[in-house]
């Protein structure tokens, strides 16, 4: 199935509390001095996330709430703002049909149920 997603800057629109979503957030590989400088080493990447949206969060092992934060069926929280943690920088809704985790049956372009 070919689709088009939408993808919106986590930092001008938020969803709507309990939305599933799936955000685009980036990493780094690990580099080393001695890496072949045609390696990954040291590069950015993207990866693509099923993820909840929730406006207040609570945090079960501290009692700490956390406001306007993406997390996954890890556990991890990630936030709307690149300057704080974790950052998502994008989202997109997933649709009627692809509410549920598990990771593997999204991709960027597709999705599968």
């Amino acid at each position: 199935m070919n689709t088009t997603v939408e993808w919106i800057r986590a930092d001008e629109r938020l969803p709507y509390d309990g939305a599933g979503i799936l955000a685009a957030v980036t990493g780094r590989y690990p580099g080393e001095q001695e890496d072949d400088p045609d390696s990954l080493s040291g590069q950015e990447f993207w990866l693509v996330l099923p993820m909840y949206f929730r406006r207040i969060h609570p945090v079960e092992e501290t009692g700490e709430i956390i406001e306007n934060c993406f997390y996954d069926s890890d556990g991890v929280v990630r936030f709307p703002s690149p300057s704080v943690g974790r950052p998502a920088r994008k989202w997109s809704r997933t649709g009627p049909k692809c509410r549920a985790f598990p990771a593997w049956t999204y991709s960027v372009s597709t999705a599968r149920t």
